[in-house]
């Protein structure tokens, strides 16, 4: 008996979905774990024929009969039929990496580009990574996302991601199912989310099903996720059902997250939210949202910003246009507010918000709320500021600008020095412009047996390296010294390097720093420690021109005595700091003849010496200052009357030996300033006092030698 044969099902036709209505598209929605918001839609294409099929078999029939590109690209139109999701949301779409450039595909989404995600399938083997890369950038070029999915199940995972560099991770369901029990697996989410950070991508776990997988997820610091658990898929934008929005940073493992996080969540109420943390002394700007442009390194107390954090306190500003410290930067703004940042009751950075609204109560109390919870957050996280030695010179940098003293510089320079070469001790030797020998600094344990090494044999050292940039030790003891370096070696020094200090207009130093560790010095280090060199000798350049602008307004080119505008800014500064003392101001009298009879050069050489004799008279601390022409004036802070009247006895004293041969003399004229009587009233006191007593000397002249 011949069996009977059962004919084969006749195999569906493909090309039946081509046509309208053969496709629909579900959209699932993907929610933002830290806050539960929905960020996107994934468009999932859902086949009317029958038999009841899913995607990916029909996928795979359309390929056996050559038309799985039109199939896809019906399935994109599916997706997009619906336009855009509100609110900013995004699109994510699958699409097969041989299709990315194909221009069926370029019609359909290029409208939507801009708030769209291509997902790349890892299903699919990659031939070409370079011409792949080449089609996203064109994508990408039009502002759209790339995601890489299934990650963990296809080909060459971690390849896949790496050549990609994609914005979206999204998990395999087939990692996810076990995550809330098997270790193996969770380890490898969390893998993934570590990598996730060091790109700037983001997880997504797809296939979230049960509340175990979500709390493992969050646990891992997954940032994404979508499943049955959190929506099933719609005919339109059907958002999962929404708990009352708040503010969750328990998952976050970095400043830069915290600050995402809670600008994200401010940004929800209208306003333009900005975390700045302190570091260096100067506020550095985290996160934002809404600004095209940001401040950062501010200062304490500049801005609003400044001023919340420098004095620990909320500050609400209704109107920006009032404001004494407000820093526009934003057109449109009529709001600001900022609150610290406080761990262990001490500001470490500020949260600010701009608004082009009037603030509400609602705002504010949302903001200060934020402010507690990032604080919170940032205590347990005790995440170490970047130490290393780039950090460091970045540091110094920032406080060599803040320096107003050589004194200043070289405290930088030698915590600095040491920082970034991990050496014991720092040194610098300063010059003299004066012809005094150099003078050393030394910090670390080294310093006594630095101290004992002449002076001028460091110094030297300046020579040796004035046709390089450096000279360092090359951690061989056995070998042959460097000239001039014998002093170290001797001291037990092992290892040193030495950098000289280059200002344009003064004199040489150097920096050095030793150790009597044997170290192997690179040169990227000593590369750093040149910059820091060089960075501290433009700072003493500005100085120097800073100082010698100073002397310009304030000194008397002639005598070297400070001038009016030099008189005039001590008087103010008595007047604000209420001191106590004297004044007494005094003229040459006779002088129009010195200089018609000698000459002006004499009169000129007259002056000078007349300011020197006035110097080896006044005390420690007073001023004297050449008013103009033959006018002066000395300040004498906390003198009595009777020591002002001693003082002015001394002027005329040490005034008559310089003017006496010349028929010259001087009036002086002397007030107090106290409780009772204001510099205002000395100074009028005082030239009262002058003017009688130049009638007096002019009175008694005329009796000596009268007229006939």
């Amino acid at each position: 008996m011949t069996p009977r044969v059962t004919p084969a099902s006749p195999r569906p036709d493909v090309s039946a979905l081509l046509q309208p209505g053969g496709i629909v598209a579900a959209y699932q929605p993907v929610v933002r774990l830290r806050d539960d918001e929905v960020v996107g839609y994934e468009a999932l294409a859902r086949m009317t024929a029958t038999p009841e099929r899913g995607p990916d078999a029909w996928l795979r029939m359309a390929e056996e009969q050559g038309i799985r590109a039109e199939l896809e690209v019906a399935c994109l139109h599916a997706a997009v039929l619906h336009g855009l999701p509100p609110d900013d949301q995004l699109l994510f779409v699958n699409l097969s990496p041989s299709l990315l450039g194909d221009e069926r595909v370029v019609a359909a989404l290029e409208p939507v580009a801009h708030r769209l995600v291509l997902e790349v399938s890892e299903h699919v083997q990659v031939a070409d990574y370079d011409v792949l890369a080449r089609h996203l950038a064109d994508w990408q070029d039009r502002g759209t996302l790339v995601a890489v999915d299934d990650t963990g199940s296809g080909y060459a995972s971690l390849r896949h991601v790496l050549r990609l560099a994609p914005n979206f991770i999204k998990l395999d369901k087939s990692l996810v199912d076990g995550v809330d029990h098997d270790r193996s697996l969770r380890a490898l989410v969390v893998s993934f989310v570590a990598f996730a950070r060091e790109s700037g991508a983001s997880v997504v776990a797809e296939g979230v099903e049960t509340r175990d997988q979500l709390a493992a997820l969050r646990d891992a610091g997954v940032h994404l996720a979508q499943g049955y658990l959190l929506g099933r898929p719609g005919e339109g934008w059907l958002s999962p059902v929404r708990r009352a929005r708040s503010l969750r940073l328990e998952h976050c493992a970095t400043v830069a997250e915290v600050g995402e996080a809670v600008c994200e969540h401010l940004e929800a109420l209208g306003v333009m939210p900005s975390l700045y943390v302190e570091r260096d002394g100067l506020l550095r700007c985290v996160a934002q949202r809404g600004l095209w442009q940001v401040l950062d390194g501010l200062s304490p107390g500049a801005g609003i910003t400044g001023q919340a954090y420098g004095s620990n306190t909320l500050l609400v500003v209704e109107d920006v246009a009032t404001a004494q410290h407000y820093l526009e930067a934003i057109p449109g703004v009529v709001a600001e507010a900022c609150t610290p940042i406080r761990v262990d009751d001490r500001a470490v950075g500020a949260l600010n918000i701009d608004s082009t609204r009037p603030l509400q109560p609602a705002d504010v109390d949302e903001l200060r709320r934020c402010g507690e919870l990032v604080g919170e957050r940032l205590a347990t996280l005790h995440v170490d500021r970047d130490s290393g030695p780039l950090a460091r010179l970045v540091a110094a940098t920032i406080r060599l600008e803040r320096a107003t003293t050589e004194a200043d510089i070289a405290d930088v320079l030698l915590d600095a020095a040491s920082e970034i070469t991990d050496m014991s001790t720092a040194v610098l030797v300063r010059p003299h412009d004066d012809g005094r020998p150099p003078t050393a600094v030394v910090r670390g344990p080294l310093r006594a047996a630095i101290l004992g090494i002449d002076v001028l044999e460091l110094a030297a050292l300046v020579e040796y390296v004035s046709a390089s940039r450096s000279c360092y030790s090359a951690g061989d003891d056995g070998a042959v010294g460097m000239v001039g370096t014998d002093g170290l070696r001797q001291a037990g020094i092992r290892s040193v390097v030495v950098v000289p200090i280059r200002p344009a207009t003064n004199e040489p130093g150097l920096l050095a720093v030793a150790s009597t560790r044997r170290k192997q010095l690179h040169t990227d280090t000593i590369e750093l420690l040149e910059l820091l060199a060089t960075q501290a000798a433009a700072r003493l350049e500005t100085l120097a021109h800073i100082a010698a602008l100073r002397r310009q307004a304030t000194e008397d080119p002639l005598t070297g005595l400070g001038n009016r505008a030099a008189f005039n800014e001590a008087l103010d500064a008595w007047q604000r700091l209420r001191i106590v003392g004297a004044v007494a101001v005094f003229d040459v009298d006779d002088f129009k003849r010195v200089n018609d009879t000698f000459g002006h050069l004499e009169g000129d050489s007259m002056l000078s010496r007349l300011a020197d004799a006035f110097r080896t008279v006044v005390r420690p601390g007073d001023g004297v200052f050449r008013l103009g022409g033959d006018e002066f004036a000395v300040l004498l802070p906390e003198a009595t009357a009777h020591e002002a009247r001693s003082v002015g006895d001394r002027i005329q004293l040490a005034a008559s030996t310089v003017l006496e041969s010349r028929g010259a003399g001087i009036s002086v004229g002397v007030a107090t300033v106290g409780v009772d009587r204001s510099v205002e009233e000395a100074m009028r006191d005082a030239d009262r006092h002058l003017y009688e007593a130049k009638r007096a000397r002019a009175e008694f002249t005329s009796l000596q030698h009268p007229r006939h």
